[in-house]
């Protein structure tokens, strides 16, 4: 299967290609503790990788987490609004999230909020290093190149912006 592919496919279908890919170790419980198979699918680039921004609810607002994947773990950036919205936005490093947030939709364990799918797909990393990550998003919402920037060396305050056409 192509990124598009993996794009059009509803939850359920995604769950069972992470599965076949050894990304999910249980289909009933996608938050169940999981290992990700060495595998990745041979037609994607080695530098192309699944994200997924979820919109988070929680008692005191709304945020939205943009997860990307780095090796066995997603790398997460909390966002006060879409990250789609034009101009540069604050956000912050969070700690990295299981695999299984890429299709999980529900209830957060400890009555930590509720998270939605706001958009999921494929991007491509053109740079992952300390302090500067820069991405091109290809979802249905968050599409283009961007680039995420630490704001000063060991703070967690970064700013996502959107760069190019």
């Amino acid at each position: 299967m192509n990124e598009a592919g993996y794009h059009g496919l509803n939850a359920k279908a995604r769950v069972a290609w992470l599965q076949a890919k050894g990304a999910v170790a249980d289909a009933r419980n996608p938050l169940s503790h999981m290992t990700l198979s060495s595998d990745k699918p041979a037609e994607l680039p080695q530098n192309t990788v699944p994200f997924v921004v979820l919109r988070h609810e929680q008692r005191d607002g709304i945020h939205y987490d943009v997860m990307i994947q780095q090796g066995n773990a997603l790398a997460t950036w909390k966002c006060a609004a879409p990250p789609e919205q034009a101009g540069p936005m604050a956000c912050e490093r969070i700690g990295d999230h299981r695999l299984a947030y890429l299709t999980y939709e529900g209830p957060i364990s400890g009555d930590r909020g509720r998270v939605t799918r706001h958009d999921s797909g494929m991007c491509d990393v053109i740079t992952w290093e300390a302090g500067r990550v820069e991405v091109v998003f290809r979802g249905s919402r968050l599409v283009g190149r961007f680039v995420f920037t630490r704001c000063a060396a060991g703070d967690q305050s970064w700013s996502l912006e959107r760069v190019g056409g």
